[in-house]
């Protein structure tokens, strides 16, 4: 593939719905003929303003490799995106990202995202459960799955005896458990929400963000959050 080549299926990838064939089409190629010369602009999109641009970098990156198969600067990826992750707040920039920290490029796709405690009980939440089911059967991912699928993956997982549900039972307008004026932004509304359920339900924020707005939040604390990956 020649530079002109490159350039043209890298414009290709901003081109009409970002879930288009069209665009997708252009992904799936730069990411099967892999080599320093789309990786290097891959990863400068990754820190561009344009959530797109972040994006495809990210989605780009998952997958990049040789035509033989082999999976290319899956180190320098894995970092880029990992320091992504704490400061994006973009759903669609971080379906990327989270599809490179689950795929076979990832070093660390077989180690857990906590390490295990012999007292430590689950939670989850709507919000959670609705999140995890349309990042998980978006058509893109390298494992295809339908949202019947994952959902009957998550009910399975969800009926284990740690488990148990948070109920959506606060709300932002109880001035009790919310500090509004400390949120810091639009940004951090759902944030500060789940760690409000946290600290309600007496449990933990499992979390790859560093900068979640724990002052929002009345009677939070540090022993609410656990930062994924920093255990």
């Amino acid at each position: 593939m020649d530079t002109e080549e490159v350039s043209s299926l890298f414009v290709q990838t901003l081109t009409g719905d970002p879930e288009s064939e069209e665009a997708w089409s252009a992904i799936r190629a730069l990411r099967l003929d892999g080599n320093r010369e789309i990786f290097e602009p891959a990863a400068a999109w990754c820190v561009s303003e344009e959530p797109l641009k972040r994006a495809r970098g990210a989605s780009i990156l998952c997958q990049l490799r040789r035509t033989s198969g082999e999976f290319l600067y899956c180190d320098e990826s894995y970092a880029l995106i990992s320091n992504m992750l704490p400061n994006e707040h973009d759903p669609y920039v971080l379906d990327a990202c989270i599809a490179l920290r689950s795929s076979s490029c990832s070093p660390r796709r077989r180690a857990p995202l906590v390490r295990p405690e012999s007292a430590v009980r689950l939670g989850h939440r709507p919000i959670t459960v609705n999140g995890c089911i349309r990042v998980l059967s978006n058509p893109y991912l390298t494992v295809k799955a339908t949202p019947l699928e994952v959902a009957g993956r998550l009910r399975s997982l969800c009926s284990a005896a740690d488990h148990h549900f948070w109920a959506a039972s606060i709300a932002l307008t109880d001035d009790a458990l919310f500090r509004l004026s400390l949120i810091g932004g639009h940004q951090k509304i759902t944030d500060a929400y789940l760690l409000a359920l946290a600290v309600r339900n007496h449990g933990r924020l499992a979390t790859f963000d560093q900068n979640i707005p724990m002052k929002a939040v009345q009677g939070a604390g540090p022993g609410n959050i656990t930062l994924i990956g920093r255990i």
